[in-house]
C-alpha cells in the first residue's frame, strides 16, 4: 500500500467512524512510513481512547519488526510516545495474558497513561531468554475501550 493509503489510514483512526477505521486497519499488511503521525494520534489526549488504542496497535504490529532488543524496544513503544518508563511487571503466573503464551517466552505488563472504562490501558510484551521482544499487545484492545 502506498503512502497516500497510510495517510488515508491516519486519518480514519484520527477522525472516521469505528467501523471503517477498524476495517482499514485489520487490511494494512505493509509498514507504516510516517511514525511520527501515529504516535501523534497515540499521544493526543483530547482523541477518544479506542482512536489512541487502535494508533498504538498499529504502531506496535506495522512500526517495529521482531524479534526486537528489549530496549529498542521499550525505546520506541515506551520512550518515544512520551510515556515514562515503568519497570516491566512479570505476568509469567498472571492466568491472563492477551498474548499467544510461548514455551521460553515471559510476559510483561507496563501500565500506560490511558484511561478506559474499565482502568488504565496496559502494553503486554513478551521476552524470549535471549532478551528480545517476540510480541506485543496494548490492552484492553480498542474493540474493548
Amino acid at each position: 500500500m502506498s503512502m497516500e493509503n497510510e495517510g488515508a489510514l491516519l486519518e480514519a483512526v484520527r477522525s472516521g467512524g469505528r467501523p471503517e477505521a477498524a476495517r482499514l486497519v485489520g487490511e494494512w499488511t505493509t509498514r507504516l512510513s510516517d511514525l511520527e503521525g501515529w504516535r501523534g494520534l497515540v499521544r493526543d489526549e483530547s482523541l477518544e481512547e479506542w482512536r489512541r488504542l487502535t494508533a498504538f496497535q498499529v504502531l506496535l504490529d506495522h512500526g517495529i519488526a521482531y524479534p526486537v532488543g528489549i530496549q529498542e524496544f521499550l525505546d520506541r513503544a515506551v520512550h518515544e510516545l512520551g510515556f515514562e518508563e515503568a519497570k516491566g511487571v512479570d505476568m509469567s503466573r498472571s492466568s491472563f495474558v492477551p498474548l499467544a503464551r510461548k514455551e521460553g517466552e515471559r510476559p510483561f505488563m507496563i501500565n500506560l497513561p490511558i484511561r478506559t472504562p474499565i482502568g488504565p490501558a496496559s502494553l503486554y510484551y513478551s521476552v524470549d531468554e535471549a532478551n528480545q521482544v517476540r510480541q506485543a499487545r496494548v490492552y484492553p484492545s480498542a474493540a474493548d475501550a
